[in-house]
C-alpha cells in the first residue's frame, strides 16, 4: 500500500501534471491566476541587549563565594546509600539499585519512600598507569524521608580517586535537603573538576551553585603558578549576559568584560577554592 501511494503522488511529467501547494486562486475576473505564495511576513521585535547589573568588585565577590564551596559527589553518594540501605526488603527490595519496578513509587515499612530509577557503579579502573576507584551514580529518582528530608537527581554524580588523583563529574539536576548548602539548595549543570596532586587542578563547565551561574572555560591552576590561573571564568548577570574574566600567564588577575566590552581588571583569590580541593583526597 505504501508503494502505491507513493507511485500516485510522483512528480513525473510524463505521469501527470505537478501542482504546486502553495497557490492563490483570484477569481474576481472569472479567470484563475494563480500565483507563488511568499514567505508570511514576521513581526519586528525589538530586544534590549543586555547590560551589566554589577560592578567589578560584585563580579569578583560573586565568584569568590560560588568557588568557596565546589561542588562534591560525595555527599550525593553518601546520603544516596544510606537512604537506600534504610528501606526493606521489597522496597525498594537493593541497596543500590532502583528498578523499573517502583518507577511509580513504593513506601517501605521504614517510613521512607522510593520511586524513579537508577543505575551503580562502584570498582577499580586503570587511570595514569595506576588504579582508582570508580564510583557512578546515574538515574531519575528521588527519596524521601520521615522527618521530611528529600534526595532527588536527574543525571549522573561519578568520582575517581586514589591516593594521589580526585576526579568529579556531576551532570544534570540535584538536590538533598539534608545536605551542604550548594546541594541542600539545589544543583543544576554540568562540571567537571579535576585534581592531580603536585601537578594541577582543573575545571570546566557550567554550574548553577547557590543561585549563581558559572562556566569555567578550561580553568586550571599549575602545581608551579602560586594560586595562579590559566583559562577563563564567566558569571551570568541577572539581565542574561555574561562576565568573562580571561586569566593569562598563570595570574590571578584577568581582564574583565561584559558581553565583549572590557570592564578593566579583575583579581580572584582561589585559594578557598584550592584547599577545599586538594583536601578531597
Amino acid at each position: 500500500m505504501i508503494l502505491f501511494l507513493l507511485a500516485c503522488s510522483s512528480s513525473d511529467p510524463e505521469r501527470g501534471t505537478h501542482i504546486e501547494r502553495d497557490t492563490h486562486i483570484e477569481r474576481d475576473t472569472g479567470t484563475a491566476h494563480h500565483t507563488q505564495a511568499g514567505a508570511p511576513t514576521l513581526p519586528d521585535i525589538e530586544q534590549e541587549a543586555a547590560k551589566a547589573t554589577m560592578s567589578p568588585e560584585q563580579v569578583v565577590d560573586a565568584l569568590e563565594t560560588a568557588l568557596r564551596t565546589p561542588p562534591d559527589p560525595g555527599p550525593i553518594i553518601n546520603a544516596y546509600l544510606a537512604l537506600m540501605a534504610a528501606g526493606d526488603e521489597t522496597c525498594p527490595g537493593t541497596e543500590t539499585i532502583l528498578t523499573d519496578t517502583w518507577l511509580y513509587g513504593c513506601n517501605a515499612e521504614t517510613g521512607y519512600s522510593y520511586a524513579g530509577v537508577t543505575d551503580w557503579s562502584d570498582g577499580e579502573t586503570d587511570i595514569a598507569g595506576g588504579s582508582a576507584q570508580l564510583t557512578v551514580l546515574a538515574g531519575d529518582f528521588w527519596i524521601d524521608t520521615p522527618d521530611g528530608h528529600q534526595l532527588e537527581g536527574g543525571g549522573h554524580a561519578a568520582r575517581v580517586s586514589n591516593e594521589s588523583i580526585w576526579v568529579s563529574e556531576i551532570a544534570g539536576s540535584w538536590r538533598w535537603t539534608g545536605g551542604p548548602d550548594w546541594l541542600a539548595n539545589g544543583y543544576s549543570g554540568n562540571l567537571v573538576i579535576e585534581y592531580i596532586q603536585s601537578l594541577y587542578v582543573t575545571m570546566k563547565g557550567a554550574a548553577d551553585i547557590n543561585g549563581t551561574y558559572i562556566t569555567a572555560h578550561d580553568l586550571a591552576w599549575p602545581n608551579g603558578c602560586d594560586g595562579g590561573a590559566t583559562g577563563a571564568l564567566s558569571l551570568r548577570d541577572t539581565s542574561g549576559g555574561w562576565y568573562r574574566i580571561e586569566f593569562e600567564d598563570c595570574t590571578r588577575c584577568g581582564a574583565l568584560s561584559f558581553e565583549g566590552n572590557k570592564m578593566g581588571e579583575a583579581c580572584l583569590d582561589f585559594s578557598t577554592f584550592l584547599t577545599a580541593i586538594m583536601e578531597r583526597l
